[in-house]
């Protein structure tokens, strides 16, 4: 006995199964080549040439529309992981626009600026970096600071 295949009941299944593919693998505009965790290496203060190395106590990660800096101390206590600061984030053509950070989870109180000083961000204002990848990581750069950056 001989089957007869149908190709015009197949030719409209195969169609609706790649359409639904292709709608699935939309680009996701949420992410972005900063999203992640990111080790802070060198801090350059551009006004008088001073450069400073993270130590691996320095972090900052980026997710969606936040940055987060945590400042890991030498002599940590167990339990504590150290501190942390967060501030809303904005990518440009070109450069990364940084809020005011703020102790994380404690939205009413502002970043000391000691800790954020150590990762080149100015106290109590909103700064904007220039940013550029390369296979080594990230730079950014502003007229004032410079920060090297390896993903974690």
């Amino acid at each position: 006995m001989k089957r007869h295949s149908h190709p015009h009941i197949l030719t409209p299944l195969l169609l609706a199964t790649v359409a639904l593919c292709i709608l699935s693998c939309e680009k996701n505009y949420r992410y972005s080549p900063f999203d992640g965790f990111w080790r802070v290496d060198e801090v350059t203060d551009l006004t008088t040439g001073t450069t400073t190395e993270g130590q691996a106590r320095l972090f900052m990660s980026f997710e969606y529309q936040f940055v987060k800096l945590s400042w890991l101390p030498e002599n940590r206590t167990p339990g504590f992981l150290g501190y942390e600061y967060i501030a809303s984030c904005k990518e440009n053509d070109g450069s990364i626009d940084m809020g005011v950070f703020y102790k994380y989870r404690e939205e009413d109180t502002l970043a000391p600026a000691d800790k954020l000083a150590s990762f080149g961000i100015p106290y109590g204002e909103p700064t904007t970096f220039a940013y550029t990848f390369s296979k080594d990581g990230l730079m950014l750069e502003n007229e004032s600071t410079k920060i090297l950056l390896t993903k974690y």
